[in-house]
């Protein structure tokens, strides 16, 4: 800039560019675009700061306003200079914090382009007394200049329903000597806030407003990352990074830009790890990232292949849910070979309907590492909960519980046992069925969660008849049948071959031990694949108390269909006599 403009005096203003004052101010303003421009390494060419350079644009404008009012004797006309910075992580605030501190330094509207920046925890302290001390000295150290609140959520103190403490009595103290001392001091503070609950305070009309970088902005951002740190990638493995963005974008608290300097982190060392191991003697000058760099299973991220039946191998009884989910996949793996976007033609709201013990919790599990196969989900976690977990006690508590809960399923499976509780009629739990409709559909949430509500069929089959709302944003459901006594017998084999036990005998007493299994599943309360594990585990404790009797290890463990019909025959008698 060719001037530098200390000076609130509009007359001094107007000695300074006699005939060029316009042009000057529109100097600054375009040298504060290119600043912007470079600065935030050129994702503003794809507009996501239009808004910021709108309130920069007005803010010039009122300085000529005023300078024609000061012409006229008129009193110039009084705006804060304090801003709200609104958005996620990564997107350039505090950057466009300090171009936005020099734009007004330039103008004259403080005194320094200097910029203060500082965390909540600089202003807090353990000692009653010693905040408010803190903060004036911070105040003081910030007169004139630019001071930028980070992370300033932190200040918010919280009532004691939610958990506050004295240190909240601290925050309060921080943020009534700020206020105090911005509307008494002659002094200009900008304070920048870069979260939103303390815009109560600021005009949030005014806010800047960041958003999450898009597709195209992220690809930018990850060549200009790599040209500048002079590295090299395949087309190939350039896709995968991409990919790797695209699913961490649905996680919580994404980073932005910062989260592609993590993912190139990431791959900078895996390089260097795969180099050093096949040129044990050195490495090359010049780093070429590969796919394997950035995601070791890279073929399942950018293909969504993967064997459902190798996944499922250890799941009995569930042949109907298998080949359900391998239409899913290879419905996504067609759509992608014509490059068409397979999110919105697969489901990501279940409901599972089904008798106790069918393993609904296990299939879930399942479920989260086939769409995270599919690169649907950032995580193959589940978050289990129920319904307690999403209902409030008082008023106005059982939203902000919904929401929270669907922020932690970001990217994972969000399992509710028990879902038919949701229909059991009172205010809060209507309001958690209203609050869930509501919101899966909204794009913070929408194809980036996979909920799934679970629950016996005739309790499911009731809430969705009596909340029509909720039925159409879970239209799938996942059956699941009663285990026939020939899949509860394979399935309590499957629990023996875990520690190496084997079963022996002949065909009819076989037989006789799926006989069993029939009578057992009609007595009250038989809970299928859960109460064949509880057989299977009394079981293996009777033939390891018969090793320890003998005092020998044997060749091999086995058990005899005789020895699992007697168990059986106890357990029968006891659900008998029940």
């Amino acid at each position: 800039m060719d001037h530098l403009v200390k000076s609130t005096d509009y007359e001094a203003l107007h000695s300074l560019y006699p005939f060029g004052y316009l042009v000057a101010i529109a100097r600054l303003y375009a040298n504060f675009l290119i600043s912007v421009e470079v600065g935030l390494e050129g994702a503003t060419k794809y507009g996501r700061l239009e808004e910021v350079k709108e309130t920069i644009k007005a803010c010039f404008h009122r300085v000529h306003v005023n300078y024609q009012r000061a012409l006229h004797g008129k009193e110039p006309i009084q705006v804060g200079l304090n801003r709200v910075f609104l958005g996620p992580p990564g997107t350039g605030k505090t950057t466009v914090g300090r171009l936005y501190g020099q734009v007004l330094a330039d103008l004259g509207l403080l005194w320094s382009g200097e910029v203060v920046v500082r965390n909540p925890s600089d202003f807090i302290e353990e000692y009653i007394g010693w905040s408010e001390l803190n903060t004036k000295r911070i105040l003081r150290s910030a007169a004139g200049k630019v001071l930028i609140i980070d992370e300033a959520y932190m200040l918010y103190p919280r009532r004691r329903s939610e958990g506050g403490s004295l240190s909240d009595e601290f925050r309060i103290a921080v943020v009534d000597t700020w206020f105090q001392k911005s509307k008494t001091s002659r002094e200009r503070i900008d304070a920048c806030f870069t979260t939103s609950t303390l815009a109560r305070r600021f005009p949030l009309e005014d806010a800047f407003h960041f958003r999450d970088f898009n597709d195209d902005q992220l690809a930018k951002i990850l060549d200009q990352k790599l040209k500048k740190q002079q590295l090299k990638t395949t087309d190939l493995a350039k896709k995968v990074a991409l990919q790797t963005l695209y699913l961490a974008r649905d996680r919580p608290n994404f980073g932005n830009g910062g989260e592609v300097e993590n993912v190139i982190s990431r791959a900078k060392a895996a390089q260097q790890e795969r180099v050093s191991a096949n040129l044990p003697g050195g490495f090359p000058p010049e780093v070429i990232l590969e796919p394997q760099d950035f995601d070791a299973s890279f073929e399942r991220l950018l293909s969504g292949v993967g064997d459902c039946r190798e996944l499922f191998r250890d799941i009995v009884g569930c042949e109907e849910i298998i080949a359900q989910f391998e239409g899913y996949r290879q419905t996504v793996r067609g759509m992608r070979m014509y490059d068409i976007d397979p999110r919105p033609h697969i489901p990501f709201t279940l409901v599972f309907k089904s008798p106790p013990g069918t393993g609904k919790t296990t299939m879930a599990r399942k479920i989260g590492q086939v769409f995270y196969e599919m690169g649907f989900l950032a995580s193959a976690e589940v978050l289990e909960c129920s319904v307690s977990d999403m209902v409030g006690s008082y008023i106005g508590q059982t939203g902000p519980k919904v929401i929270n809960l669907l922020e932690q399923a970001l990217g994972k499976v969000l399992f509710i046992d028990g879902a038919y509780r949701l229909g059991g009629g009172g205010e809060y739990t209507d309001d958690a069925v209203n609050e869930l409709v509501d919101s899966i559909t909204k794009p913070r949430f929408a194809h980036k969660i996979i909920i799934i509500l679970a629950g016996y069929r005739e309790d499911m089959d009731h809430l969705m008849h009596a909340n029509r709302g909720l039925a159409s944003r879970f239209p799938t459901e996942v059956l699941f049948r009663p285990l026939p006594p020939e899949q509860c017998l394979t399935l309590l084999q499957h629990y023996l071959a875990r520690l190496s036990i084997r079963m022996h005998g002949s065909a009819a007493e076989e037989t006789q031990c799926v006989e069993l299994f029939s009578r057992l599943a009609v007595t009250p309360s038989w809970g299928n694949g859960r109460d064949v594990e509880t057989l299977a585990k009394a079981l293996i404790a009777q033939l390891f108390r018969a090793c320890a009797r003998e005092g020998a290890k044997s060749a091999g463990l086995v058990v005899g269909f005789e020895e699992l019909a007697l168990v059986m025959r106890q357990s029968l008698g006891r659900r008998l006599g029940r």
